[in-house]
Formats: C-alpha cells, structure tokens, sequence
C-alpha cells in the first residue's frame, strides 16, 4: 500500500489563515487552480463565518464556460472540512453558483396591480414553471446591470439603472439571502421597477409575449398577473418571498410618506 499523500494544488487564505485546496477526479490541477482565481470561489471563501476553522477544501467537479475567448469558471463543486464554533469536525459539500437577481416590474391597468410573469421550460422541476424574471450574476458581479439585462432579454423593456429599487437594501435585509443554505451558496438579489399606470394597448403587448435569448435556449412566455394568480401559480418558493419583499417595502414607503406628511 503506498504511503504517499496527496499534494494541495495551491493554498487559499480563508480568515487570514493558510488552508490546502487539493483538486480531484473530477478537477484537475489547471482547473483547480482557475476555480481558486475565480470570483465565484472567492466570494464563497470570503463569506465563512471568521468562528469556523477550515481545514482543507478540495474542488469535486467544476462547469466552465467561455467568456472573451479565455475559460471561466460557472459552477463548482466544493468539499470542505472544517471545526465548527463548539469545535466539532465537519466535511459538507456546498455547490457553488453565487447570486442571482430577480425583478419586480409592476403596473397598473384600469386600477389594478399587476406584475408582469415568465413562463419557461423548467426540466428539474418537471415543466414549465410561472415566476419571475431572474438571472444568475455573471463574471462582472454587478446585480443592477443584470437586472437590466434580464428585463431587456426577457420581457424586451429597457430600464435605467436609476429607476430601479434595489429591495434588499430599501428592506433593510439581511446582506445575502440565501435560497438553499444547506447546500448551495445561491443567493438572492430582488429588485424593483414600476411602470405606473398603462392603458389597454399598452397592456394587451404584454399579454402572451414571446421573449427570450434563444442563442441561450431561452424560450419565454410573457404575461401580466395580479399577485394573487401568480402566486397561485407559481412553483418556486423565491416568488412567495419577492411579495414578501415587496409587501415589506410598500409597508416602510407608506410610514415614511406618512411622516414626511406629518
């Protein structure tokens, strides 16, 4: 039986500590060492808590995609061993895939709220799925520019930056929400964009709107929805929480008219 063991492809520096990353089967020493450079992995090193001590991480596997003609990493998956704050030893694997942003676009027609929706093809889910319009961050890790970017390919409206409502912020939430803690680092961006009052032209070229990036193989169906259908409708427990935020930030904009009034 060979006693060799295996050698750490680069150190990281996690809570100003030196911590091995060894590569694996599924990651090679090149790939390990680009995974280490990568936003996405510095920003999930970035966030552990400074009471845990980490031990060694290993990448499992990672999805690289071209961007600018030179390799980026997408997706990774990531084994880490560390001693919790009481000092226990754990090894948990987390799936690496950053933040992602999800917009709110309202408006209202002959009185009533809408939001506008998105239909797509949702495979893990079964289906097609009703929700929002949603991004994951790319390289540039700037959420308002892909707020913007996800209106214009998905419901083909053109926004500037300062007409958006950054909701985390307004709400005064917690700085990440994550969607599933347990596994993934995902985290969730909610914006918001009002079109105010729209008339019945402008509010029938929304209807059945077909949208979508298809050189992404997106195909989307556009609709407007009062929030009570939508959310009847709807699969994915982000939206529940974007009428959350919303609700929770109509709330705070009504008292601080109130006491700008008073």
């Amino acid at each position: 039986m060979s006693n060799t063991r295996q050698k750490s492809v680069v150190d990281v520096m996690i809570n100003n500590t030196a911590v091995p990353l060894f590569g694996s089967a599924g990651a090679s020493a090149q790939i390990t060492r680009l995974a280490s450079k990568s936003l996405l992995f510095q920003q999930f090193i970035d966030s552990i808590h400074g009471g845990y001590e980490v031990k060694k991480m290993s990448i499992v596997s990672a999805t690289t995609i071209m961007r600018e003609g030179e390799k980026s990493i997408l997706f990774l998956k990531v084994s880490s061993t560390y001693l919790d704050v009481q000092g226990r030893e754990m090894t948990r694997i987390a799936f690496l895939r950053g933040g992602a942003v999800f917009v709110i676009v309202t408006l209202r027609y002959e009185g009533v709220n809408h939001i506008l929706t998105v239909k797509q093809s949702r495979f893990p889910a079964g289906g097609d799925v009703v929700e929002l319009p949603a991004g994951m961050i790319d390289g540039s890790n700037d959420f308002a520019s892909m707020a913007i970017k996800e209106m214009r390919e998905e419901l083909q409206i053109n926004c500037n930056v300062l007409n958006l409502v950054d909701l985390n912020a307004a709400v005064s939430c917690a700085p990440r929400l994550y969607t599933s803690p347990g596994g993934s680092d995902e985290f969730a961006q909610f914006y918001l964009y009002d079109l105010g009052d729209v008339n019945a032209e402008q509010f029938a070229s929304y209807v059945n709107r077909k949208t979508g990036a298809e050189h992404e193989n997106e195909f989307i169906l556009v609709n407007p929805m009062t929030w009570d259908n939508f959310l009847d409708q709807t699969g994915t427990t982000l939206s529940w929480a974007a009428k959350g935020m919303y609700d929770r930030y109509m709330i705070t904009k009504d008292i601080g008219q109130q006491k700008m009034a008073a």
